[in-house]
Parts: structure tokens; C-alpha cells; sequence
């Protein structure tokens, strides 16, 4: 449950110029920087969202298993 509710870091930011930030990118800007460029935060990027629907699966599918099925 906490994977699927945390804050992702693949958030999208786009600026009033039109140019596309990750939030990593964001982060090295100052705030002044950032309050120039008009920051929006618009999405996830496309592989941020298949990483986090590959471990919420992957965690999904152990925990169906039971000790017999693992155990025999």
C-alpha cells in the first residue's frame, strides 16, 4: 500500500515556455529560477508508471503465494 501511495519521483513539470522538466531537473533550479520558468506539474513519465506497475505486481503476486505453496 505505501509503494502505491507514495510520491513518485518521475514527476512531469512543464514551463510557461513549453519545455518539459523532470523533477530531478527541478530540483537543481533555484527559486527564482522556478518561479520564472512558471512551473506546472503536469504527469508521470511513461516509465515511471511501467517501474511502479511492474513492483506493485511483483509485490501482488508474493504475497498470493502461501508458505505451502512456497514450502511445498
Amino acid at each position: 500500500m505505501d509503494l502505491a501511495d507514495m510520491m513518485p519521483d518521475g514527476i512531469m513539470f512543464i514551463a510557461g515556455n513549453g519545455n518539459l522538466y523532470t523533477r530531478d531537473e527541478v530540483l537543481t533550479l533555484t527559486e527564482r529560477e522556478r518561479a520564472e520558468a512558471g512551473l506546472l506539474p503536469i504527469g508521470f513519465s511513461n516509465g515511471l508508471i511501467a517501474t511502479r506497475k511492474l513492483q506493485i505486481e511483483t509485490r501482488m503476486k508474493a504475497a498470493s503465494y502461501t508458505s505451502a505453496d512456497v514450502w511445498g
